[in-house]
């Protein structure tokens, strides 16, 4: 958790508001304060403005998962598949929320 505020903190000067990258270090930093809701917000915003963000759809998918919020998790998942048909870890998260 600690690593990913101080990593936020880096980026914060050329971070900014309304961008994809601004939303995703956002993202990264409610969720490593447990605030999986507001994690989820910030990458919605993410993929929105980027839809090419795999990274995005990953920790989107994450993040539902903590919240037990399969269906939505699969779907991120799913995004992440097609944008990474070659990685092998987006196959097993999809996997991991369908079973």
């Amino acid at each position: 958790m600690i690593l990913y505020l101080c990593v936020a903190d880096q980026q914060a000067p050329r971070l900014k508001a309304g961008d994809d990258e601004s939303n995703h270090w956002l993202g990264l930093s409610h969720f490593a304060l447990g605030q999986y809701d507001e994690a989820v917000k910030a990458y919605r915003e993410t993929v929105r403005l980027n839809p090419a963000d795999a990274d995005a759809f990953t920790h989107l998918g994450v993040a539902y998962t903590y919240l037990k919020n399969y269906k939505d998790a699969a779907e991120a998942f799913r995004g992440a598949v097609r944008l990474q048909a070659k990685d092998a870890m987006a196959y097993f998260n999809l996997g991991f929320v369908e079973m």
